[in-house]
């Protein structure tokens, strides 16, 4: 498969919103150049790579690399809820080869995705990739406090990572000093309460360390900062306006000709937070950084979003 090799040299000549330094923001691409940077120096496909220096070394039996492996095990078919609330099933298994993370579509039981991070705490070699590399991380509800390698930096020295794909979710938690971790696997788009409600309990009672709590609109929220928050930003996905109308604030999502409008609230003096709750809860933005006018320069969920106007 050449699909990395192609994209990649397509992103040679994509805008760079975000040059190095001028903000964190999440993206897949810098993981697909990473997996193509493993190809040209290994001289094969990242996921052959990837099985001939993980997979079978660590003797992970259900660990797939690829759709056409992922069907010889128990494979869930992931789950979402349509136009009509109701729950069903997705007719994709994944997304797109050339835009997953290194081109890889892995996937592996939650029994063996532990025993990988046994690996990561009994060799003293791979707690190098948990040290902190950036610590001033926006907040966009999901209680990330910083990044190391690849590893999600909680409180109290909670490491982890989450995942999502097509009506999938994946969240895994470990505390290094307690040599506890917790992995929890759903093949449906609303299993975010269940993880949390397991962390809670499981990480409190074996390692002494308590969970963020998912955020919940304030009940008497300050009213939205105008001057400073309310503007049109932009993302390589969509256009995405706050706005303030008779003492309501509004985050409305344009893309492609459609347009999506969710009331939102302050949460703080520099996030705002959904009203209505989706199946994964409330929705966390901040806003990041000033202009010359004192206006926000980023909307920030994961991923930032700069401001056009």
């Amino acid at each position: 498969m050449d699909g990395i090799e192609r994209f990649v040299a397509i992103l040679a000549e994509a805008e760079h919103l975000l040059p190095p330094g001028t903000v964190f923001s999440y993206s897949n691409s810098g993981y697909v150049i990473l997996g193509r940077l493993v190809e040209v120096l290994r001289g094969k496909p990242f996921h052959d790579v990837l099985r001939e220096r993980l997979v079978t070394p660590l003797g992970l039996r259900t660990a797939a690399i690829d759709p056409f492996e992922a069907i010889l095990h128990r494979a869930a078919v992931g789950h979402v809820r349509n136009g009509g609330g109701e729950v069903v099933p997705v007719k994709e298994w994944a997304v797109s080869y050339y835009a997953a993370p290194s081109g890889s579509h892995f996937a592996i039981s939650a029994r063996e995705l532990l025993e990988f991070v046994r690996l990561h705490l009994a060799d003293p070699a791979l707690a190098a990739p948990r040290e902190p590399q950036l610590d001033d991380v926006p907040d966009f509800g999901g209680g990330v406090i910083g990044w190391g390698l690849g590893w999600m930096r909680y409180q109290d020295g909670v490491v982890g990572h989450t995942g999502v794909t097509k009506g999938q979710e994946a969240w895994l938690r470990v505390v290094p000093s307690a040599g506890v971790a917790v992995a929890v696997l759903t093949n449906s788009a609303g299993g975010e309460p269940l993880a949390y409600e397991i962390f809670g309990a499981v990480l409190r009672e074996l390692a002494g360390v308590e969970t963020a709590p998912r955020p919940v609109p304030p009940l008497s929220p300050a009213a939205i900062d105008v001057d400073r928050m309310c503007g049109t930003y932009r993302s390589t996905l969509h256009d995405l306006t706050l706005t303030s109308e008779n003492d309501r604030a509004f985050l409305v999502y344009r893309a492609g000709g459609s347009e999506r409008r969710v009331e939102v609230v302050r949460l703080n003096d520099s996030s705002i937070i959904t009203l209505d709750s989706d199946p994964s809860g409330h929705q966390v933005l901040s806003l990041v950084g000033s202009d010359e006018h004192g206006r926000a320069r980023f909307l920030h969920n994961g991923a930032a979003a700069y401001r056009i106007a």
